[in-house]
């Protein structure tokens, strides 16, 4: 039996739990699955008892912003640090979104095995999103340390694809995704201006956009789930930033990433700070 612990039982983290720790056809013997939560209350474990009886340990904690929108690192390095105190042996598996660099720097600093495997969920529908994934990304900088992340994955999911690479590459496509998104929604409600500007009929142009199998139908509502333009949640609004921080430290002009995070100021007006 596969003994996995989460640590964060958000609705990530309760993703996780609800993936391995029930039945299916293809897997019928349920992992050993193990929670714990800063907030009691939605805690199952303690954190001694998580860690010391997992193999596995699903790390799905908030990476907020800070006050000026880079990332704020300091609960999933405290996490890790805190495994690290009690076992260097356990494989630790970052679902949380962290920058490239960060999973190779935490094992490094902490001299624990890491490997990223980012999570690719909706909160509305994150157990379904999990048990339904269409690939996953497992990033490892100790090869025999992914391909045993993937011998879990793969005793319940037969019919997903796999992407192995390091550590960087897992948190760099992460980051790909939700930034491209960013970017599109920003893109296409500037459109829908544009097509209220001249009369256009925004409903059979977008059918006829995404009609063209090159744009794909993703992140095309205008306006989106939550009844608003542009683009808003937990995710997409601290990622962009983040990632802006990010690339401003390489040397890199963000020009594209930081007109989609104007024109979603425009449209929706200024994010606030509620993670």
């Amino acid at each position: 039996m596969d003994k996995i612990g989460i640590i964060g039982n958000g609705f990530v983290g309760s993703a996780v739990a609800y993936g391995f720790g029930t039945s299916n056809h293809s897997c019928p013997e349920k992992c050993q699955v193990k929670i714990y939560d800063k907030n009691p209350q939605n805690s199952v474990d303690s954190f001694e008892d998580t860690v010391d009886s997992s193999d596995f340990l699903f790390v799905g904690v908030p990476t907020p912003p800070k006050d000026d929108w880079d990332i704020d690192l300091s609960i999933v390095d405290g996490v890790v640090r805190e495994i690290s105190e009690m076992s260097k042996d356990k494989i630790i598996v970052i679902k949380s979104t962290v920058l490239p660099g960060t999973c190779r720097s935490l094992s490094e600093k902490y001299g624990v095995r890491v490997v990223s495997n980012p999570e690719f969920l909706t909160e509305r529908r994150a157990k379904w999103d999990f048990i339904n994934s269409a690939q996953i990304l497992i990033g490892a900088d100790n090869p025999e340390d992914g391909e045993k992340v993937r011998g879990i994955y793969e005793n319940r999911f037969t019919s997903v694809k796999y992407l192995m690479t390091n550590t960087v590459t897992t948190e760099f496509i992460k980051y790909l995704l939700n930034c491209y998104f960013s970017v599109r929604l920003s893109f296409l409600n500037e459109a829908k201006q544009v097509a209220e500007q001249i009369g256009a009929d925004w409903d059979k142009a977008i059918q006829g956009f995404v009609g063209d199998s090159r744009a794909g139908d993703s992140h095309t509502n205008i306006p989106g789930p939550d009844g608003k333009p542009g683009f808003g949640g937990k995710c997409f609004p601290k990622d962009l930033q983040a990632f802006i921080h990010f690339i401003e430290k390489l040397g890199v002009d963000p020009l594209v990433m930081n007109g989609a995070w104007n024109k979603n100021i425009e449209v929706r007006g200024e994010p606030s700070y509620d993670y």
